[in-house]
């Protein structure tokens, strides 16, 4: 059986880090939190991609040191409080979201 190679390019990954805390969806890497809803962000479903967050800012990364650079940003930006237990406990759960993109360089089809 012959086999059948497919050259493939993988796009520029982006990167999105984000918290639940108090029932509410929080961007880790927003710059300006004043202008996030006091509501918090809307978590929608796409028919196609499944669900998603909504104006959820998605930053291009070229490397480690991007990531590292913006997940560090978004760990200082986490909320935190003092328990019993812990003196800096983190009361929220985050998510760190890497996507990308393979794309067909023959047929330029994802």
């Amino acid at each position: 059986m012959a086999s059948v190679r497919v050259a493939v390019r993988v796009r520029p990954l982006n990167k999105s880090y984000l918290e639940i805390y108090n029932e509410r969806v929080l961007d880790l890497l927003n710059k300006r939190p004043s202008s996030a809803p006091k509501g918090g962000l809307k978590v929608r479903e796409h028919p196609v991609d499944g669900p998603y967050v909504e104006n959820l800012f998605r930053h291009v990364v070229h490397g480690y040191s991007d990531v590292r650079e913006l997940m560090a940003t978004g760990n200082a930006n986490r909320t935190t409080a003092s328990t019993g237990m812990n003196e800096a406990s983190s009361r929220s759960h985050a998510i760190f979201t890497v996507n990308f993109n393979q794309v067909n360089v023959l047929t330029h089809r994802r």
